[in-house]
């Protein structure tokens, strides 16, 4: 008996070994995936700081295509769309912001997912479009808000403070204080730094120079301790602009000499005499200048007046012949324009006709084929309904029996909804002339103003369509964006609906969001409703990724390319 226990206690004590040492090689392997992680977006931002955006991009893409991991995917993601959006390529910044928001919403990391919509709102910021550029900064920071993240949502502030700099700029400086404020309890260097720089610029731009230049002195001061060329360079341009808006060219002309040796890629930490050395050149330079012209106007003063008269006589004749022939040409352009007018003037006549009577003959046929279809469903499918529904009626009169009455009146209420549905479809066939006639941008704005006019719900929408698109194409977008909002007037109890609906280059892209209670997908059985919508996306080449949980509202995302 006492060998079995000790056999089982050496057991135990195995299995106990061997759990121990299996969690040590996964922390290592945490550790190490970490670690290479770090080292590539270190490598990246390093690179990106000194202003070597070639390099980075560079190392970026590598690092892409040789990392499998999604966490690192988004991060160079990232890096990627701000150095596009430092080079003004903003559009092409949103394109990889995207990759990394898809990523986030597939992988649920809440945290990525705000940073990504940060990143899009500063592309469009970036582009001017300050209204996409809101909406972003507002989904960011509702995640942020939740997630209780101080720091991301600061920053969100700092750049919502911006876009309202000039349309709302109390809103403005009050949240660019607020951001201020809570850097400040932080201790967060950059972030102090960012922030008093922000406010400078508030003032900068309403041309109160003088508090601008107290708060870039301020930010100057705390670019020093963070020991960024970058962020130094910076605010010596802004303080050296700033002393020139208010007259005082001395200072403006040291402090934009700072900025160049900051400028320089290897930069010496003693800049004192490098400055002093571009100065004195500067002014040195300026004084030969200034003697060498004033040496010229003494030798050609003589010459001038002469040259003055033979230019002024050359000018005097060229400008009488100019004149002289524009009058001749005038002349022979109105007759030869009088003639043509008249050969022409029958033709267009001829052609405007002719068009017009295309035109109406055009509508005519398509409002005469509109009314025999309409009048075919009314007569074949709702006509036949409503002489079922009036016998069924005819027969409840005569049935005395309780179970009897009962199964008569379920099949009334089914043949009355089969009317409802074969009405509303013929009302859906009569709405797509809209989108036919008008375009797909004007059809889904009528569509989402008829919903919110109903008052059962909030809806807000941002559509910005930039080509004609595929007639086919359009036709399917709209059957979308209807399937979704059926789905959300079924299923999710929604008080409020949202719709960002952008062409960018070559693609659609479509974020439908409702507040509603949300699902579990892996807890239902997919419907006809997610069937045809992910049918319609397949069909058109697209991608398709529904986030949604419980009592959290869901959200679609859809990406089409426009052929």
């Amino acid at each position: 008996m006492q060998t079995l226990f000790i056999k089982v206690k050496y057991i135990i004590q195995a299995q106990v070994a061997k759990a121990i040492l299996l969690n040590i090689l996964f922390f290592i392997s945490l550790i190490a995936n970490s670690t290479e992680q770090n080292t590539i977006i270190k490598q990246i931002s390093a690179l990106e700081k000194s202003l070597q955006l070639d390099s980075a991009l560079n190392v970026a893409y590598t690092a892409l295509d040789n990392t499998a991991n999604d966490s690192t995917k988004v991060e160079i993601l990232f890096r990627i769309g701000t150095i596009y959006c430092k080079l003004h390529k903003c559009s092409l910044g949103i394109e990889y912001y995207k990759q990394a928001l898809s990523i986030s919403s597939k992988n649920k990391d809440e945290s990525a997912l705000g940073k990504s919509f940060l990143g899009i709102g500063a592309a469009f910021y970036g582009m001017s479009q300050n209204d996409s550029s809101l909406y972003y900064y507002q989904q960011a920071l509702d995640i942020f808000s939740k997630l209780g993240d101080d720091y991301n949502l600061e920053g969100t502030y700092n750049n919502i403070a911006l876009v309202l700099m000039k349309t709302n700029p109390e809103r403005s400086i009050e949240l660019l204080k607020k951001t201020l404020d809570g850097s400040q309890s932080r201790n967060d260097l950059f972030s102090i730094y960012k922030s008093l720089e922000n406010i400078g610029e508030f003032h900068f731009n309403n041309s109160n120079y003088s508090e601008a230049i107290k708060y870039y002195n301020k930010a100057h001061i705390i670019a020093l301790e963070l020991n960024s060329p970058e962020t130094t360079g910076k605010s010596l341009r802004r303080l050296g602009l700033t002393h020139y808006h208010l007259n005082n060219p001395e200072k403006a002309l040291n402090y934009l000499i700072m900025q160049d040796s900051f400028n320089v890629k290897f930069f010496d930490s003693d800049y004192s005499d490098k400055i002093l050395e571009l100065e004195t050149k500067y002014r040195t330079a300026e004084i030969e200048r200034d003697n060498a012209i004033k040496q010229a106007q003494l030798n050609i003063q003589d010459q001038r007046m002469l040259y003055l008269y033979a230019i002024a006589s050359f000018l005097i004749l060229g400008m009488i012949g100019l004149y002289l022939y524009n009058e001749q040409r005038k002349k022979a352009i109105k007759a030869l324009a009088a003639q043509k007018n008249k050969e022409n003037e029958q033709q267009i006549n001829d052609l405007l006709n002719d068009q017009e009577l295309k035109s109406a003959y055009a509508m005519l046929a398509g409002q005469e084929k509109a009314h025999k279809r309409i009048a075919q469903e009314l007569h074949d499918n709702l006509g036949s309904i409503l002489v079922t529904l009036n016998m069924f009626a005819d027969s409840l009169q005569n049935k005395k029996d309780p179970e009897a009455l009962k199964q008569l009146a379920s099949r009334i209420s089914e043949v009355a909804q089969q009317a409802n549905e074969t009405t509303r479809q013929i009302s859906h066939s009569l709405d797509s002339g809209v989108l036919k006639h008008f375009g797909l941008e004007i059809a889904v704005k009528e569509l989402m103003t008829a919903l919110g006019e109903s008052g059962s719900l909030h809806v807000e929408n941002h559509i910005q369509i930039t080509t004609q698109l595929d007639s086919e194409l359009s036709m399917n977008i709209y059957r979308i964006i209807q399937e979704l909002v059926n789905n959300t007037l079924k299923h999710s109890h929604a008080s409020k609906i949202t719709l960002e609906l952008n062409q960018i280059k070559d693609h659609l892209s479509l974020i439908y969001y409702d507040n509603g209670v949300g699902f579990n997908k892996e807890d239902i059985e997919p419907g006809m409703g997610l069937k045809n919508l992910e049918s319609r996306v397949d069909n058109l080449d697209g991608t398709i990724t529904i986030d949604s949980q419980p009592n959290k509202g869901t959200t679609t995302i859809i990406d089409v390319p426009v052929l």
